[in-house]
């Protein structure tokens, strides 16, 4: 067993005002690094160690726990294998009983310490349930696809790992958490409200904090931007600076902004380094990213290759009792040239535990405008009183479709924003049995402690935590760092909006889309005649007008080789007045 008594080193550190708890994978060399994880705490209720203490860190071998059961692992009943327990890092699964009972079966095999690995996406907060008062060994989850990447070399005996507060444990360790820089104040935001830094710009700067043993010197920090490849900023912080064991330090850099930005990704990377190699250096890099999208505004990470939020994990309302599941989860919308745009529709994910089916259930989408008069959430006048209805949505699963992100449209071609008006986009469900996806990867702490008028972000209507008949409005949601992978689509207000419905029209699909020189666009029988063709680009700019005559199943090959790379809205009307718009993506 190698327990980490850390009881002198702890002496040292007790008053540092942060902690760093990581579950860090020490061997084998192909898995080595940080892995997401979620821990059980004494608040949840708990009787679990603390943590963020270092005297309470552990570092040993993981080992698969026996149960006897055809399934194996759930250690629902006695450990089978305690000889192989005792002393090492239990790993389980979750599923068919409480954690707290894995933890005590684990615990009385002489486990020091237990992984779940969660049977979903992405980790949750474990419930104590009635044993976890009783569980005296730290509990962390990690989810199942790094669960599924650690099992051949956890049968095998070769992975160890560090579960704990690393601080002063090292000698040389400068380093920085995640939720202690500044990130951009979206994961997505649209070109047409982004159109030069007097619209859109992102702040800079966080703290560096020296958790070794030793005092550092030659000390720098960095930001760097870059756009496919290109270095759009570059700042590092002089003249280099020291800080000494258990000291720390903030660093701001100038602001970063642009006098146009291009649609696509940006990346973001925070380095550290110093006179001195670093004995931990997980922690002295962090890259994020952020977009400027054509169509959709997110709160959490944008999956660029599908134009939709990303999602890590999944959520649901924390009480199965009355009122039966009901659970809203919202991302606010708020912008000075909102009516540039029209709300098009929403995008969320859904998924069940393994047992359950997605199949006939429902969610209703639905977009608010927030009419209460407050300034921020330290107004006496915040507060969730006047919400009215915008536009709404509903969608019915008639498959399975677990975690995969779907796309709803709004009802009657959705809607025009208003200026400064604030707006609230929701997913409402009414099943115990429904989660919902998050982005755990998107950190807003240090964000919202930046702001001078903090502003709501992600509010959540969920049974109140004490008494679960009664809904209440939680505006930081399950937390800053938990963030609904829910999107907001939108097009330019100028747009004409399509009747690809319309009865009797039928719809158009060019091809190939994306394309690069041409694109073809086959009518069918019930299209022929004259034609107002015209072509838009993404800030509603109109690129191209002509008319055109089209005979029956005619194939109109339009010419795309002189039209920059982006997304485009073709418009066409035909001559009995009806109209349909698709959109043709031009890659370079």
């Amino acid at each position: 067993m190698k327990k980490l008594l850390l009881s002198s080193l702890f002496l040292l550190f007790t008053t540092l005002g942060y902690t760093q708890v990581v579950f860090y994978v020490e061997g084998p060399p192909s898995l080595l690094g940080n892995y997401d994880f979620s821990y059980a705490t004494a608040a949840s209720g708990w009787g679990v160690p603390d943590l963020t203490n270092p005297a309470n860190a552990v570092r040993d071998t993981l080992v698969m726990v026996g149960d006897g059961t055809v399934q194996d692992s759930l250690t629902c009943g006695p450990v089978v294998n305690p000889s192989s327990v005792a002393g090492k890092i239990a790993v389980v699964y979750r599923g068919d009983c409480e954690f707290a009972a894995k933890a005590v079966n684990a615990q009385n095999a002489g486990a020091i310490a237990v992984v779940v690995i969660n049977h979903s996406s992405g980790t949750i907060t474990m419930g104590a349930g009635a044993q976890g008062v009783n569980v005296t060994i730290p509990v962390v989850m990690i989810s199942n696809a790094d669960g599924a990447i650690l099992r051949s070399e956890i049968l095998a005996g070769n992975v160890e790992v560090f579960i704990g507060s690393k601080s002063g444990f090292y000698a040389n360790d400068l380093g920085f958490y995640s939720s202690h820089v500044l990130r951009p104040r979206s994961g997505a935001n649209p070109v047409l409200i982004s159109q030069d830094a007097s619209e859109y710009d992102v702040p800079l700067g966080g703290w560096v904090y020296n958790f070794g043993q030793n005092n550092q010197t030659g000390i720098t920090f960095s930001a760097d931007i870059t756009y496919q490849g290109t270095s759009l900023y570059s700042n590092t912080s002089a003249p280099p600076f020291n800080l000494n064991a258990g000291d720390s330090m903030y660093v701001t850099f100038p602001t970063f902004s642009q006098t146009s930005y291009n649609v696509g990704t940006y990346t973001l990377k925070y380095t550290i380094n110093s006179a001195t190699a670093d004995d931990f250096d997980f922690d002295n890099s962090y890259t994020t990213y952020f977009n400027i999208s054509d169509s959709i505004f997110t709160l959490s990470r944008l999956d660029t290759i599908a134009n939709r939020p990303l999602n890590v994990t999944s959520v649901r309302s924390n009480a199965g009792d009355p009122p039966n599941g009901a659970f809203t989860s919202c991302i606010v919308f708020r912008d000075p040239n909102a009516s540039r745009l029209r709300a098009l529709g929403m995008s969320f994910s859904g998924s069940t535990r393994i047992e359950h089916t997605l199949d006939g259930k429902f969610v209703d989408l639905v977009l608010y405008s927030w009419e209460d008069a407050f300034v921020d959430l330290n107004d006496a006048n915040f507060g969730f009183n006047n919400l009215n209805l915008v536009t709404f949505a509903s969608y019915d699963y008639t498959a399975d479709l677990q975690d995969q992100v779907i796309y709803v449209p709004f009802d009657n071609n959705g809607v025009i924003l208003q200026d400064n008006q604030r707006y609230l986009a929701c997913l409402e469900m009414f099943d115990e049995e429904l989660f919902i996806g998050y982005d755990t990867q998107s950190d807003y702490r240090f964000f919202r402690q930046s702001e001078t008028q903090p502003q709501p972000l992600f509010p959540i209507l969920s049974p109140n935590t004490t008494n679960s008949a009664q809904l209440t409005w939680y505006f930081n949601g399950f937390g800053l760092n938990s963030v609904p992978a829910l999107g907001l689509h939108v097009i330019p207000a100028s747009y004409p909006i399509g009747i690809e419905e319309h009865e009797g029209l039928t719809k158009i699909t060019p091809y190939p889309n994306p394309t690069d020189e041409f694109v073809n666009i086959p009518f069918h029988s019930d299209q022929a005649g004259a034609i107002d063709l015209t072509i838009y680009d993404i800030a509603g700019k109109l690129i191209r007008s002509e008319k055109l005559s089209i005979v029956n199943n005619q194939l109109l090959t339009v010419n795309t080789s002189s039209l920059a790379a982006g997304k485009y809205i073709f418009h066409v009307k035909f001559a009995d007045e009806k109209e349909t718009s698709f959109s043709v993506m031009i890659n370079r």
